[in-house]
């Protein structure tokens, strides 16, 4: 599918630094009126509708039709998914296998996963409020900037930080 400049998508913000691939296309799903899982039912028809993890799976067509929807460049994209350290972090990722230095994000296998960190310091300091890819990993536990542990839980409920389950009217 080619996009014009004139058929692009109205509500393009420009990735964040260090800031995973989830988390943009959360934010760019609401700059466009709409909830992460209609966007991705949009870009992936006949798909399941919840992407397990974006950050891992997130395949070359779902970058290639983001780039052409927002004129983003598709690298820059890219680099907002764990492939960015592919060759030295690790060898390959078939995202099959379970790597023990990522845990599972959002729901795995129905259950809730706690596998994405966030410092509050951050997200409150923020202009706009955004999740790093650098806190996903799982030997990465506190904030590099303000030197405090990161929760991988609501402080208030308990909930896990799921960025792509969420409405389009619920903040960060």
């Amino acid at each position: 599918m080619a996009w014009r400049d004139d058929d692009r998508w109205p509500g393009r913000p420009a990735p964040l630094p260090d800031e995973s691939i989830s988390s943009w296309f959360a934010r760019l799903a609401g700059g466009n009126g709409l909830p992460p899982s209609e966007l991705f039912a949009i870009l992936q028809p006949g798909g399941y509708r919840y992407p397990r993890d974006l950050d891992r799976h997130a395949d070359d067509v779902l970058l290639h039709r983001l780039a052409e929807a927002t004129g983003i460049d598709a690298e820059q994209i890219r680099l907002g998914t764990f492939r960015r350290w592919a060759g030295r972090l690790f060898g390959t990722d078939d995202g099959l296998i379970k790597l023990p230095w990522l845990p599972p994000a959002g729901r795995e296998d129905a259950r809730r996963s706690y596998g994405q960190q966030v410092c509050p310091c951050c997200l409150t300091e923020d202009a706009q409020p955004y999740l790093r890819l650098t806190w996903r990993l799982g030997f990465l536990v506190a904030c590099p900037k303000h030197r405090r542990l990161l929760v991988d839980r609501c402080t208030s409920c308990g909930e896990s930080v799921n960025i792509l389950r969420r409405s389009r009217t619920e903040g960060m």
